[in-house]
Parts: C-alpha cells; structure tokens; sequence
C-alpha cells in the first residue's frame, strides 16, 4: 500500500515485537480483503510471514463497497478459499461477517469524499 512507503511494515513488526516482549499480551490484526487485490495465495504467504513470531489472531474483514473507490467486496467463495489458505499456513485467524452493508453502516462505509481527502494514501 502506498501508506507503507511513510510507515513500512518492517518498522510496524518491529514495534509489535518490542512490545509484545514488554507486554505479554496477543494483538488482534484486522484485514481488509478487497476482491481480486489480496486474497491470493501470495497474499496468505506474506501475511504469514509478517505474522510470524508475533501472537496475534488476524481478523479477516471483507471489504464493504463506498462509492469514492473503486474496490470490490471478495465474493463469498474467494473468503472462504483465502481462508483456507490461511489454515494451511496456520495463521489464527477469524472471518468476520459483514452487517450493516446494505444500508451503508458497516465497517468503513462512514467513511466520506471528505474524510477520504484526508488520508495519506
């Protein structure tokens, strides 16, 4: 992602790591898959690989559509699949159920034109 030019995940992992050691505590990762972009098995290998080390159980989230962009929701069969690939990989993960979709509440659908302008992408 973009983002990670300012903030690589290297140096996120690195943090996660310290304080884990400091902090005895499992991290809850959320993961928003969007449909045809990161839910290959490519991308059940980097996140493996990221999570490696650390005690965390990833949330997968998929994406829930807004009209100033373009991604589109994984269909059911593409979350389910991607987490299979998860499993042989053994990352502990949770697939999350969307709710509020339809009436554009659910996760990150609030987000605005306005509030987007904002965002370092």
């Amino acid at each position: 992602m973009p983002v990670n030019k300012r903030w690589p995940l290297a140096r996120l992992k690195e943090a996660l790591l310290a304080y884990q050691e400091a902090v005895p505590k499992r991290f809850t990762l959320e993961y928003c898959m969007l449909g045809g972009v990161n839910t290959s098995e490519e991308s059940a290998r980097q996140l493996e690989l990221f999570t490696r080390g650390l005690d965390v159980i990833v949330n997968l989230i998929a994406w829930n559509p807004i009209d100033e962009l373009e991604f589109t929701t994984p269909s059911e069969e593409e979350q389910k699949a991607f987490s299979a690939l998860l499993n042989r990989y053994r990352v502990k993960h949770t697939l999350r159920i969307s709710r509020g979709r339809e009436i554009g509440g659910a996760c990150g659908q609030l987000a605005t034109s306005k509030n987007l302008q904002r965002l370092p992408l």
